[in-house]
């Protein structure tokens, strides 16, 4: 195997071990899991963090009962 193949494959593990505690994340606040999608793209992803830091979060909307 070519080094850059290996390299390739520790790369596509660390996305991968990132995005499943980022997607149980979101769930748990409220948003959906697609906004895993706008980490791909680059500015993107960065005005995406902000909505989520600053947006009032449809978990907070619900009473406890």
């Amino acid at each position: 195997m070519r080094s850059e193949t290996m390299e390739h494959i520790v790369l596509l593990f660390y996305v991968f071990a990132i995005m499943i505690p980022l997607g149980q994340l979101l769930r748990r606040i409220g948003f959906s899991r697609w906004w895993i999608l706008l980490s791909f793209v680059p500015i993107i992803n960065i005005v995406g963090l902000w909505i989520i830091a600053y947006a009032k979060w449809p978990r907070d909307n619900r009473t406890s009962d």
